[in-house]
């Protein structure tokens, strides 16, 4: 992700390759890695033009990689000192459905007990990222 603080940067360092490779044989091995990065730089500003469109828009949420939110239900555990969680089909822990990691948000809004949730059914909210794949524990929903 470029921040907008490295545009201006970027775009300098785009016409400096670009002075480069006016200068230079386009049979040099010199010639072709320049190439690369330019086309990498045009790439860069390419995607921070986007995410500015889309925020001008309003429909950038300020969460890359954020595909989706789904209810689920199972059997959760937690590990609060790692902020990892595991759902699972079965009470005994054997069937895993979904793992990842709790919302830091979770944590400090929900206060709760432990014995009230580990090994229990619930119904909870999970962020399902885009990038692999991976769950993030939003929110308890309700005791199932």
């Amino acid at each position: 992700m470029v921040l907008p603080g490295n545009l201006a940067w970027l775009q300098a360092d785009l016409g400096e390759v670009n002075g480069f490779l006016a200068t230079m044989s386009p049979d040099s091995i010199a010639w072709h890695q320049f190439a690369s990065r330019k086309k990498d730089l045009e790439a860069a500003i390419a995607s921070f033009d986007s995410t500015e469109a889309a925020r001008e828009a309003g429909e950038w949420n300020g969460e890359p990689g954020i595909e989706s939110e789904v209810e689920v239900e199972g059997y959760l555990f937690l590990l609060p000192e790692g902020r990892r969680f595991d759902m699972t089909a079965d009470q005994a822990g054997r069937r895993l459905l979904y793992k990842g990691t709790v919302d830091r948000e979770l944590l400090r809004e929900q206060a709760f007990a432990l014995g009230d949730i580990v090994g229990k059914r619930w119904q909870v909210l999970l962020r399902k990222s885009e990038v692999g794949q991976s769950y993030t524990l939003a929110r308890l929903l309700q005791a199932a």
